[in-house]
């Protein structure tokens, strides 16, 4: 997209732009294909981390995945007596993802992840919940979660 000098009018090249935005196009399809790999647990957590955003702390996404146990369809249960406890897996997951290059820590604040990529958030973001309403819903608790992590 260039502007011209003269009369301030924009112009632009469409095949260069059609050719990024394949680029685009073929960097989602392999973090997809990437992600598929990975256990379906660490699916499940990442897939929620995605809807608290592009970065979270463990202490919020511990929360949310206690909250939404019943959303995390995996063969791995949660359940109560299980020597390994909720908190042991996502830290699992979160140095699977790490070594993965799907999430990067924040080198300045303790227990902050992020997503080292929009798309790979996206990817995970767009699979979890296909219904607006249940989405929403989600959103709402997360909301609710960091409002009361904000207050203390």
């Amino acid at each position: 997209l260039r502007v011209l000098d003269l009369d301030g009018s924009w112009t632009w090249d469409e095949d260069e732009i059609a050719s990024k935005t394949q680029v685009t196009d073929n960097l989602a399809g392999i973090l997809e294909a990437k992600l598929r790999m990975l256990p379906e647990m660490a699916t499940s957590i990442l897939q929620i981390a995605s809807f608290i955003g592009h970065d979270f702390t463990v202490d919020v996404l511990t929360t949310i995945v206690h909250e939404e146990q019943d959303m995390i369809q995996t063969e791995y249960t949660f359940d109560k007596h299980s020597r390994e406890t909720i908190e042991a897996r996502i830290h699992r997951v979160l140095k699977i993802a790490l070594a993965e290059g799907f999430l990067e820590k924040d080198p300045h604040i303790d227990d902050m992840y992020l997503f080292s990529h929009d798309k790979i958030q996206m990817c995970l973001y767009k699979d979890l919940i296909p219904d607006p309403t249940e989405r929403a819903l989600l959103h709402q608790r997360i909301g609710s979660v960091l409002w009361d992590s904000i207050r203390g």
